[in-house]
Order: C-alpha cells, then structure tokens, then sequence
C-alpha cells in the first residue's frame, strides 16, 4: 500500500522542471514572455516594427491579439538558456544598487557553446529593461545577438513598450547576415 503512495509522488516530482533544475531558476524567461503576452493581449496592444536583414528593409505593422505577440517575443525565449541545468551554475550574479535603481546582471564565467549575458534594470521595484546578448558557437555557424525589452508602466503592471534586436550571423560556407528588428508598442487606454 504505501509503494501505492510514494509512486505517484515521485512521478510528480519527477514531472516538475523546478525540482529537474534543481529547484532554482536564475531568471524566468518564460514567465516574463507570457505575462506580457496575456497582457499585450488584452489590452489590444498593436505595434509597428522596422526590420532589416542584410541591405534589405522593411516596416511592418502589428495586429492586436495575443497570438501576435506569442511569435513576435518567441525569440527572447532563447535567453533562458541561463537555467539549462549543466550552465546555471556557470553564471555569476552582481547586485548593483545606486539610488532608486537596481541593476541585476549575469555573467558566463566559463566558455559555453552558447550563452547568455543579462542585465535586468529595476525601478521603483518595478522592471523597467531587460538587455542581454545570446551568442552560439559551433563548428556550423557562429550567431551573436543582442536584445533589448523595455517596459512601461500599465495599471501598477509592467507592459513592453520596446524591443530590439541586432545580430550578426556567419555560416561556415556563406557570408555574414546582419540583421536588426526595432519594435514599438502602442497600448491604447480605454476607461
């Protein structure tokens, strides 16, 4: 009877990717992500984005609707590579404190195929931006990309108001393409 009980326990703490990383995150990429596209959502939020890839340029405006947003911030979702279990502990953390302003930064500290860079600014205990750099090295292709979402203030409530991307991708046997994407958001305030 109690091999009844334990069983179904150790599935679920088997099943909960806390406990699989150790029960610790550095940052919680995708929480961010889907808060913000829940509430991009439901404010109706539309966007306009300038994208460039090579000399090639383009504007492109945004539908409101969270499904929008779901692919345009799905990228960003690469940063959570912080928390793969074999590179967290390979990360430092520096607490930077100077009057009302709280800046949380983390460093890889060893070589990894591919790793983050982050900088999380707090105001006023509230998330105001988030940059970083994503960078992949392999015997296939090197990419660097630096990001950068900046948030506003909607009912208490952190919302993304900016984003931007620019990156710089080389294949072993093609050219380098650079690429830049500059997106802002529009939340319209109906009361």
């Amino acid at each position: 009877m109690r091999i009844l009980l334990v069983v179904p326990f150790i599935f679920l703490i088997a099943c909960n990717p806390q406990t699989q990383q150790g029960g610790k995150m550095l940052f919680d990429m995708d929480s961010l992500l889907d808060a913000q596209i829940s509430l991009l959502g439901s404010t109706r939020a539309t966007g306009i984005k300038q994208v460039s890839v090579g000399d090639q340029r383009d504007s492109v405006q945004l539908a409101a609707g969270s499904q929008t947003w779901k692919s345009e911030l799905e990228s960003f979702r690469q940063l959570g590579v912080i928390n793969r279990p074999a590179y967290r502990d390979l990360y430092q953390i520096r607490n930077i404190n100077q009057d009302s302003v709280f800046v949380k930064t983390f460093h890889a500290s060893g070589d990894l195929p591919s790793s983050v860079e982050l900088a999380l600014t707090y105001s006023g205990g509230r998330l105001q931006r988030l940059s970083g750099t994503y960078s992949v090295h392999n015997n296939l292709y090197n990419m660097l990309r630096q990001v950068e979402l900046e948030f506003g203030d909607y009912q208490g409530k952190p919302i993304l108001m900016r984003y931007t991307v620019t990156g710089v991708q080389k294949m072993v046997v093609g050219d380098s393409v650079q690429y830049s994407l500059d997106g802002k958001v529009m939340v319209s305030v109906t009361e």
